[in-house]
């Protein structure tokens, strides 16, 4: 079985779900890669990354973070043909995650999940 590596922050999968810290981690990891305060990220996107998740985990762990104030839409894109849309993150969120990577590397989880199927 082909299995793909994927790194965690700890406290993320703990306080919100291992679905949850995944692409919070993920969302996290490509604002600090784009240098932007919003970032896109849509189902497809999330079903690239994360192919052993189904669209509805995808869809359903982002109302979640937005709902624990994790992440904000910051605006939808009018007219796209894959929805995709933008997300800031909440600052204490962000600095958490940048503190783990750059101070605390011992709160770092590396994942190794199945690139197909589901969990």
């Amino acid at each position: 079985m082909d299995m793909k590596t994927h790194i965690v922050i700890v406290e993320f999968a703990r306080k919100y779900g291992i679905k949850e810290g995944l692409i919070l981690t993920e969302l996290c990891r490509r604002m600090q890669v784009a240098g932007t305060a919003v970032i896109p990220f849509s189902v497809p996107i999330g079903k690239q990354h994360f192919p052993y998740l189904t669209e509805k985990q995808i869809r359903l762990s982002l109302a979640r973070l937005r709902e624990q104030g994790c992440v904000r839409r910051a605006y939808e894109q009018e007219r796209t043909m894959d929805r995709t849309s933008m997300f800031h993150l909440n600052d204490k969120v962000y600095q958490y995650y940048l503190q783990v990577m750059i101070l605390e590397q011992g709160r770092l989880a590396e994942v190794m999940l199945p690139s197909s199927g589901g969990f």
